[in-house]
């Protein structure tokens, strides 16, 4: 049986927490050397419940303080990792602790593993795997099984939106064993995640195991979200609850929508969308607030609901009498496909290019 730890906790006793989970499920690690991987997907501080906390990747660090650690992730937008590593509080993680290397897994030497070029960490060190409560417009949530997408190469990720993300996430979820799985719910995140639209929930809770599957069956019993609609995950999986009850954590979390929105403005994405596309929204934002009839057009499509933006994958059904505009070179595809002229409805590039955007729009 799947021992899975629940355990009531929040940044400031977030070791106290940690060391109760890891003695719940009888963990210690086995190497001197340990990989940690958290969700540094965007440039978040930790109270808005994107990105994992630091505190608990620092709580793992001082519960195990002659171990020698190496801190990463991959995000769609390189050039921005320092920026990501500053803002979420990791930097400054990594200055007070000597036994801390930050890295950039796109900078990273790669073997093959099963059909994927994955971190030689995951060979040359024990892979922990911390990942953040949160939903996800695309995969229902985005726990510990989907954090592994970031090991991948930009390339394999956007692969992976082509084909649609629950088969090839549940796969690398079966490839990739990580020794232990942590989910940090210290301030969650619900609704339109996993980032920009999301609304951050605070949970408090810290759920530990070995087998990832089974460590997302149980944060989804927390959500009260049903783990069926997330496709990658496994219903059937069984696990023991040990530390604190699910109870004493539950939350209903709103889950995601089938659109982003912007007042009645709609973004579409589904799971064949490449989120690489998203890295772009805020520069568009920027540029946008730069030009005053931009701006204004902007909000007239946001009031009146005449503004349908789709990232590619499939034409949702009810754009008659919509502007519509494509976004990137999937969205291209997708505007080819519905006999759409592109012209005037893409903005091309991988990812889309904002000026195209603002040309069009």
């Amino acid at each position: 049986m799947n021992r899975v730890a629940v355990v009531k906790s929040d940044p400031a006793g977030a070791r106290e927490g940690l060391r109760r989970a890891l003695d719940a499920i009888g963990y210690a690690p086995e190497r001197e050397d340990i990989f940690i991987k958290p969700n540094l997907v965007r440039p978040f501080a930790p109270k808005r419940g994107v990105t994992t906390h630091p505190a608990i990747v620092e709580a793992f660090v001082e519960l195990f303080p002659d171990r020698k650690f190496v801190v990463g992730d991959g995000t769609p937008v390189p050039r921005d990792y320092e920026k990501i590593l500053r803002v979420t509080g990791f930097l400054a993680l990594a200055r007070r602790h000597g036994n801390v290397r930050l890295v950039n897994l796109d900078e990273e030497p790669r073997e093959k593993i099963g059909d994927c070029d994955l971190p030689s960490l995951l060979r040359t060190h024990e892979y922990v795997n911390v990942a953040k409560m949160k939903t996800h417009s695309q995969t229902y949530v985005s726990l510990s099984v989907k954090n592994n997408k970031g090991l991948l190469t930009l390339k394999d990720k956007k692969a992976f939106h082509r084909r649609g993300l629950h088969g090839p996430v549940a796969r690398i979820g079966e490839a990739v064993r990580p020794a232990l799985n942590v989910v940090e719910g210290f301030v969650a995140l619900e609704g339109d995640g996993p980032s920009f639209f999301g609304k951050p929930r605070k949970v408090g809770a810290l759920v530990v195991g070995r087998e990832a599957f089974a460590v997302d069956a149980v944060c989804c019993e927390i959500m009260e979200l049903d783990v069926r609609k997330a496709a990658h995950l496994r219903p059937d999986v069984e696990y023991e609850v040990v530390g604190d009850s699910i109870e004493a954590v539950r939350a209903r979390f709103v889950p995601p929508g089938a659109n982003w929105t912007i007042g009645r403005m709609r973004i579409h994405f589904d799971e064949h969308c490449c989120s690489v596309c998203l890295s772009n929204l805020p520069s568009l934002k920027s540029k946008i607030l730069r030009r005053p009839l931009k701006l204004a057009k902007l909000v007239k499509y946001a009031l009146k609901g005449d503004l349908v933006v789709v990232g590619g994958g499939s034409v949702p059904p009810d754009i008659d009498g919509k502007r519509v505009i494509f976004l990137g070179e999937c969205g291209r595809k997708c505007a080819r496909a519905a006999g759409m002229d592109e012209d005037h409805s893409v903005a091309g590039g991988c990812p889309f290019d904002p000026d195209e955007f603002i040309k069009i729009f």
